[in-house]
């Protein structure tokens, strides 16, 4: 049965939704990162002056994305926006920004190097404009809000913002919360830890009342130590929602009291409360008003109202109710010329499938998916062709090796057509670069389509060692003498134990250099297989010691890397770490650190540091105390102003030939 509903409350409620959003957002915005109870008393003055937020400057820019190609967007548009018109790149949006430079297409833009931030809380916060020109239709919500969320993120944390997109979508015509909670539900996968999260607070909320007892159960089951991972982000929103009581003020404070991303958690409130009660009651009960809002985007809108704002949304939906996305009869609509986007579809489009990842060493070998979408009501025929870049050859399944691969094509109306690419990275190279490309060119009486696949060349390193040490160091025994009588120990316990450490066990220790400066430069005497290293190849910027070593034990081992620049530049790092290590550029010490952590991709962060013009030389010492080890090293664009948020450097070069042997 189709739904009916009066513009004046779509409108209403779209309004009230942007205000909570940027009101609660800015209420909550000071305390962001704050992983502790925080003291903080409601005052009109939280929110007398609007703070810019990510939350909304994303969804600002879909809504110009839907402008532009209204129900055929797709996420290829919004990474494009996302990458031009973004100017911070915190967390999750860095490793969007380093992949999609990479030509690697969504949705795997959200996959790769991405293991520590891939479920943040980036995502769910923009879930509302989905929901928003989806008014009544769930389904059509959170199914959409998947080109959204897969950007930069994957599983759970699209889950949260299907989740979301649903419940706002279902406001327009539920205002109980409880109800919207199931609504929301019904469009996570059920298996999934995200439906586990909203289950389970439901659940504590209905049997506890005290706040901080539920806050506990929550970070102790699902608590991240990432202050914006989605989990008890998510988890504090619902607490919010069911223990605030339909009430916008109490339900916002409890959600910032309880600290994490508190712009997050309070704008999704505020979002949520706000499409439920509307804008005319947020201004006449709670005081709310259009302030306007601020962005942090290389982008403007004709204004900064959220009145302006809303209208615009409501043009979209409108748009895309008339386009039967959804079974609502919006009454007395403005009487206008109807709206339509910018930009027609396109007749056909192209798209990869990375089945083995996007990763190749010299040598190598992988097979890419390319899947070819005709979007007309007419079949096609014509030919497509796959150019790779220099350092690469290709050739389709059925055919015969070689430097390109061309085939005919038939394309089925309205149909994909799919085939396979055989992707190898030339053997004998004296560089590998970072990016790399196949470019797919589809022709047809329809036109020409063409898309870059990425390509991303393995990191190499020529690894030395490793080296390690024995528990005791057993000095010249005389014939037949025991080495057991060597062993200190103090009692029978403790000397066993040692015995038995060094039977078992090996040591390294972190202050010892087990190559020296000489030997580091590759001038040394090499008498030593360990001294000599050998040739390994990583992918991306991560570096996993079980991978490049094979020793089970303690030890260490220096990694050596030659990038080479077409021109002096300066660079920022973030290294991530779990054991001890030492950095070297161009043979000075950078970073030094002797203790253990728990890794992140931004344990540590360098600014300024030179890479010269040719050839510069990076010596890593990576320490294991335990069973593995991580690290990672990503370089950034050296943005005084941005620092650690600056975005990463696109692609590097690296030298192979001067790592395939040892230098005189």
């Amino acid at each position: 049965m189709e739904k009916q509903l009066d513009y004046a409350v779509y409108f209403d409620k779209v309004y009230g939704c942007w205000l909570g959003k940027c009101i609660c957002g800015t209420i909550g915005a000071p305390y962001e990162g704050m992983k502790q109870m925080i003291s903080l008393d409601y005052s009109p003055e939280l929110f007398a002056e609007m703070l810019p937020n990510d939350d909304l400057d994303l969804q600002v820019l879909w809504l110009e994305g839907l402008e532009q190609k209204g129900i055929h967007i797709a996420g290829d548009d919004l990474a494009k926006l996302f990458s031009e018109k973004n100017i911070l790149w915190p967390g999750e949006y860095a490793w969007f920004k380093k992949n999609y430079d990479r030509d690697i297409c969504p949705p795997y833009t959200g996959i790769y190097e991405n293991d520590f931030y891939f479920e943040g809380m980036g995502c769910p916060i923009r879930g509302e404009i989905w929901g928003m020109i989806y008014p009544g239709n769930p389904d059509g919500a959170a199914d959409i809000c998947q080109i959204d969320g897969t950007l930069d993120h994957y599983g759970n944390s699209v889950y949260f913002e299907q989740f979301w997109s649903a419940m706002i979508a279902a406001s327009f015509f539920e205002s109980r919360i409880p109800a919207l909670l199931d609504i929301g539900m019904d469009h996570m996968p059920k298996d999934s830890r995200a439906y586990a999260l909203v289950r389970d607070v439901r659940q504590w909320c209905d049997r506890e009342e005290d706040i901080g007892r539920i806050r506990s159960r929550i970070l102790a089951k699902y608590g991240h130590r990432d202050c914006t991972n989605s989990f008890q982000n998510m988890g504090i929103i619902v607490m919010s929602l069911l223990k605030g009581e339909g009430d916008m003020i109490t339900s916002t404070m409890m959600a910032v009291r309880q600290g994490f991303d508190t712009d997050c958690t309070a704008g999704n409130v505020g979002a949520l409360l706000g499409a439920v009660m509307g804008a005319r009651h947020l201004e006449k009960e709670y005081g709310f008003r259009d302030a306007g809002y601020k962005l942090t985007l290389n982008y403007k809108r004709k204004t900064d109202r959220v009145y302006d704002l809303a209208a615009d949304t409501c043009r979209v939906g409108l748009y895309f109710i008339r386009e039967g996305r959804s079974a609502v009869t919006i009454a007395n609509a403005p009487d206008e010329k109807p709206w339509h986007p910018k930009c027609e579809a396109e007749p056909v489009t192209i798209h990869a499938e990375y089945g083995e990842g996007p990763y190749l060493q010299p040598g190598e070998e992988i097979r890419i998916g390319i899947v070819i979408q005709n979007h007309t009501d007419r079949g096609l025929t014509g030919m497509v062709t796959a150019e790779p870049s220099d350092a690469l050859e290709v050739f389709a399944e059925d055919s015969a090796k070689g430097g390109s691969a061309a085939k005919p094509m038939y394309l089925s109306a309205g149909k994909k057509t799919r085939l396979i690419l055989h992707v190898r990275h030339k053997a004998d190279v004296d560089y590998v670069s970072e990016t790399n490309a196949v470019t797919v060119k589809v022709t047809t009486q329809a036109g020409q389509a063409q898309r870059r696949i990425g390509v991303v060349g393995k990191t190499p390193y020529r690894v030395f060692g490793p080296f390690w040490d024995n528990i005791v160091s057993i000095p010249k025994l005389n014939p037949k003498e025991s080495y057991y009588s060597k062993i200190p120990g103090v009692g029978r316990e403790n000397y066993t134990d040692i015995v038995r450490c060094y039977h078992l066990n090996t040591r390294v220790d972190p202050q010892k250099e087990y190559m020296t400066a000489l030997e580091r430069s590759g001038n040394g005497d090499r008498k030593t297989f360990e001294k000599e290293g050998e040739i390994c190849f990583c992918e991306g910027d991560v570096i996993r010691m079980k991978q490049i070593c094979a020793f089970d034990g303690p030890c260490a081992v220096y990694l050596r890397r030659v990038i080479v620049c077409q021109e002096e530049q300066t660079v920022h790092l973030n290294l991530g770490h779990t054991d001890a290590f030492e950095l070297w550029i161009n043979g000075e010490s950078v970073c030094r650190c002797l203790e253990p952590e728990g890794w992140t991709p931004e344990n540590i962060h360098l600014f300024g540091k030179k890479l010269r013009k040719g050839n510069n030389e990076i010596m890593i010492k990576l320490i294991r105390q335990r069973e593995d080890a991580k690290f990672t090293m990503t370089f950034l664009k050296a943005d005084p102003l941005l620092e650690a948020l600056a975005g990463p450097v696109p692609a590097l070069k690296h030298m192979v030939g001067l790592l395939s042997q040892a230098r005189p």
